[in-house]
């Protein structure tokens, strides 16, 4: 990937966090383990299905 691609995923990937953040019971973000069950969750309901959405209709396409 160049790096020019790079850097627009992260630009995107942190204004998605700050939105997730906004979602997830401050409490939950105290400890690694409360992080890493918010960011998995957050990564199976909302971000997965949208990829995968997009992915699909790409490939059908």
């Amino acid at each position: 990937m160049d790096a020019d691609k790079r850097a627009q995923i992260q630009a995107h990937a942190e204004k998605i966090a700050e939105l997730l953040y906004e979602e997830t019971d401050p409490e939950q973000v105290k400890t690694l383990e409360g992080i890493k069950v918010a960011v998995w969750n957050h990564l199976l309901e909302t971000v997965g299905p949208d990829i995968g959405l997009f992915l699909s209709a790409q490939a059908a396409g």
